[in-house]
């Protein structure tokens, strides 16, 4: 009995002594060598916002969701942002920069997005777990997630690193250098395995007293929804108004209509209401005396009439769910980038231009940056050229409404001949074999 005893206290402090092993080595930041310095967009993306091309330097933060041994651990960041007012995005990419304690790769991700509650990250609003993260091999990771509707207001993201400390090592967040944009970015260790005591949302100055960068990197990439206005118009076949009669306009449940109605006579009498492509338009009627006198009509942004209900002698029914939805019309886009050489120096003076469509074009300013306004939305070929260089063409994909970035790399021969000059005298019925070399010591 006594033998036994022995082995399991031994076994006990083996299997104490292993855990403290591994929870040493557990960082709450990181101590190696910062990632990359920024993270291009990718081709066609329009970006919605950005704080992600001037990396901090003080240390990334723990931001990880581990296997299940080492829950205690796991770890949450989070950074707000404002969608601007009267703008809808349609948010489909997520990038951050990150860096890693071992080789990785973070091939996973979860991505929230909260409701602000007074500076805090308040109800969670959005969540996308064990999502494709397309790590490079630094740590930033490039993540796609389902189209994720925002209405404008300020709203927090959070994106843990879905990795196994045990076969992968630590992912952690990069920060951004200082002034701290709008908020603190926040962070909280639910299970307390880093011993901070912070279970819940803390302001990264109270968990890292006495550092400069308390922004974290990321972009958010996308579309804009673009609003436009449909109407409705009231009639009355009688001539004499709805008598009491009423209807209600809601888009994707929201009342923006209310009880409106024709006072008198035969209308139209027109009312306006905002909408977005994709949005549900419904109403409810309310009849009054002869209601069957009564009809409305929805009209869309072209001035096309796209539903009648009423009229004929029918009483108007209103328009259930799933029945219309709203399609605005697509307004320009544009796209802006860099013109660079193969070592990635600007060329100013370079032609951008849309084949075909030679009003959308731009010259790069000295830096080597274009931008193209304007652009109807669709897949473009476009063409970056210069003198002394080689074209560049690419694909780009124009949303309405939104501004992608396309960069286009320039290349040119640097030729040398030898010899330059061949002098020779060669009489009748001669010929000669002679030769002479090329070098292209350029990058095309």
């Amino acid at each position: 009995m006594k033998n036994f005893t022995k082995v399991c206290s031994l076994s006990v402090v083996m299997l104490l002594s292993s855990m403290l092993m591994f929870a040493q080595q557990v960082q709450i930041t990181d101590t190696g060598p910062a990632g990359k310095t920024s993270l291009a967009p990718a081709d066609n993306r329009a970006v919605l916002y950005e704080q992600i091309n001037n990396p901090g330097t003080d240390a990334a933060i723990t931001a990880q969701d581990f296997e299940a041994s080492f829950d205690a651990f796991d770890a949450e960041g989070a950074d707000e942002f404002t969608v601007p007012s009267g703008d809808t995005w349609n948010v489909d990419n997520v990038q951050v920069l990150g860096t890693y304690s071992a080789a990785g790769p973070c091939n996973l991700a979860n991505v929230r997005f909260y409701a602000d509650n007074a500076g805090v990250p308040g109800t969670l609003l959005f969540e996308y777990l064990s999502v494709n993260a397309n790590p490079d091999a630094n740590g930033n990771l490039d993540i796609d997630i389902l189209t994720t509707v925002l209405g404008s207001g300020t709203y927090w993201l959070s994106v843990q690193g879905r990795m196994d400390y045990g076969t992968s090592g630590q992912w952690f967040w990069a920060r951004q250098a200082a002034p701290t944009i709008g908020y603190e970015f926040m962070w909280q260790n639910p299970g307390d395995g880093f011993g901070s005591g912070y279970t819940t949302w803390v302001d990264g100055s109270v968990m890292w007293a006495g550092q400069t960068d308390y922004n974290l990197s990321f972009a958010i990439n996308g579309s804009v929804a673009v609003p436009c206005d449909y109407e409705i118009a009231l009639y009355d076949d009688f001539g004499d108004g709805w008598n009491g009669g009423a209807v209600s306009v809601y888009v994707d449940g929201t009342v923006v209509l209310n009880n409106i109605t024709l006072a008198s006579g035969g209308g139209p009498v027109y009312y306006t209401f905002q909408v977005t492509t994709g949005a549900e338009i419904t109403t409810t009627y309310s009849p009054g005396g002869w209601s069957y006198e009564n009809e409305y009509h929805i009209i869309d942004a072209m001035g096309t009439i796209v539903w009648i209900d009423g009229g004929s002698g029918s009483t108007p029914t209103g328009i259930g769910p799933g029945l219309l939805f709203a399609n605005c019309p697509s307004l320009p886009g544009a796209f802006e980038g860099y013109v660079m050489n193969g070592v990635g120096l600007g060329i100013g003076g370079a032609d951008v231009y849309v084949e075909l469509f030679p009003p959308w074009a731009a010259v790069t300013n000295p830096t080597g940056y274009y931008i193209i306004n304007d652009v109807q939305p669709g897949t473009w070929d476009v063409v970056a050229s210069r003198d002394g260089y080689w074209n560049d063409t690419a694909s780009v994909t124009v949303i309405s409404g939104g501004t992608v970035q396309r960069d286009f790399i320039l290349t040119r021969p640097q030729v040398s001949i030898n010899p330059l000059i061949m002098n020779q005298t060669l009489h009748p019925n001669q010929y000669l074999i002679d030769y002479f070399g090329i070098l292209n010591t350029g990058d095309g």
